[in-house]
């Protein structure tokens, strides 16, 4: 649900940069519905009828880690773009570089 209420917050703040007026009103009554807690639990509960996944089930890899530009998989050594699939919630704030090399972090790996 608090995912749900950070994007109902996010579409609002969306809705208050466009410029176009009509736009901008039909966006912000678009907007309206969604600060509405029934309707983010008529959201989230057709949601779950598409796609059945437990909260468990996400962030349960530790051994792949989210970078800015795609993901690497720390046992296989592999990179590859963001899969939803995947079922990661978390992101970090940097790019993956791959002719980058660090000693500290060679030796953590290992």
């Amino acid at each position: 649900m608090k995912l749900c209420m950070d994007l109902a917050s996010l579409v609002h703040i969306c809705a208050l940069d466009i410029k176009d007026e009509d736009k901008r009103k039909s966006f912000m009554s678009h907007s309206k519905k969604w600060q509405s807690h029934g309707y983010r639990v008529n959201i989230l509960k057709d949601a779950q009828v598409h796609h059945p996944i437990r909260v468990s089930d996400f962030d349960n890899k530790p051994y792949i880690f989210n970078f800015k530009n795609g993901t690497y998989n720390l046992a296989s050594g592999s990179f590859s773009e963001h899969k939803s699939s995947d079922l990661l919630t978390k992101i970090s704030n940097v790019n993956y570089k791959p002719t980058l090399s660090s000693d500290r972090w060679d030796e953590f790996i290992k």
